[in-house]
């Protein structure tokens, strides 16, 4: 499937050019190109939840550590690219990986539910955080996951992982074992129809979202703009309002997702901005977060 590329010029205004082939994971991820969090668009965009997510990195120490961390983490992206030899790699950014990190540390899950492992970029920084997490398991669900265990012992023998089970499993079929044990933290990266005529947004709501009360989901490929931000983007991108009057940008489950948002009043909150506010830059961040209610 072709995917086009969507950037934001200077003039704030999106425009849309001819990408490149990617269908890692059960489909097309978002390339964008352009996106800072330093330019006003993303600074009009922050008008919701004023908590300060991972305010316990907030000192001198914490911020080191996060700088550290994120070298580690561009690190892994540039084998990453070397790995599939696609530069950019657009599964995930060093960015992504690193708040993925930063929201296992700052939560402390004992179970993290990833839906949708693909080429298992995510599942790297979700299974090290889990090292540092007594008791914590990454749980992946994927029609073919690839072999974890293999996977990072012939490209990454030197780093530590924690307890990584897969499941492979189509997700519509898949319900949240009760022995899970809680804190539960949702990795949401899969695409309505990514399988055809599978609806994994409305699996999500009807069966997942109920079990996971008061547990945090994340959602990968989340473009975030203010309502009136002038859009133009092509198949299979999809727009939706969310009821805070912010226009998220993403494929067919942004739809569905808001709807069940709005219904509910729902807020969400953003990981990259969360970085932001202890000084690092947000750019190539997508993710989307909130406690399911």
């Amino acid at each position: 499937m072709e995917v086009h590329r969507i950037s934001i010029r200077s003039d704030e205004t999106l425009s849309v050019e001819d990408g490149e082939q990617a269908s890692i994971g059960g489909g097309p991820h978002l390339i964008r190109d352009g996106w800072r969090a330093r330019s006003r668009l993303a600074i009009m965009s922050s008008k919701r939840i004023s908590t300060m997510h991972f305010s316990q990195f907030s000192s001198p120490q914490g911020r080191h550590l996060i700088s550290e961390k994120l070298e580690g983490f561009n690190n892994i992206y540039t084998e990453l690219e070397n790995i599939y030899d696609k530069r950019p790699f657009d599964q995930q950014s060093a960015a992504s990986l690193l708040q993925l990190w930063l929201l296992v540390m700052s939560g402390k899950p004992m179970s993290i539910f990833e839906l949708g492992t693909g080429s298992r970029a995510s599942t790297i920084a979700l299974a090290l955080a889990a090292a540092e997490v007594p008791g914590c398991t990454v749980y992946g669900v994927d029609i073919a996951p690839r072999d974890f265990r293999g996977f990072t012992a012939s490209h990454f023998p030197t780093l530590q992982f924690g307890s990584v089970v897969d499941k492979a499993v189509e997700a519509t079929t898949f319900a949240i074992p009760d022995e899970w044990e809680r804190p539960i933290l949702m990795f949401y990266d899969a695409h309505d129809g990514g399988l055809p005529g599978k609806i994994i947004s409305r699996h999500a709501i009807s069966s997942w979202f109920p079990k996971l009360s008061g547990q945090t989901v994340v959602i990968h490929d989340c473009l975030v703009l203010p309502n009136d931000a002038p859009t133009e983007y092509p198949s299979p991108y999809h727009g939706a309002i969310h009821w805070s009057g912010q226009k998220i940008i993403g494929f067919a489950e942004v739809g569905p997702l808001m709807e069940w948002m709005n219904r509910e009043r729902i807020e969400f909150w953003q990981p990259g901005e969360e970085l932001a506010k202890l000084g690092f830059p947000m750019a190539e961040s997508y993710l989307i977060a909130f406690t399911a209610p």
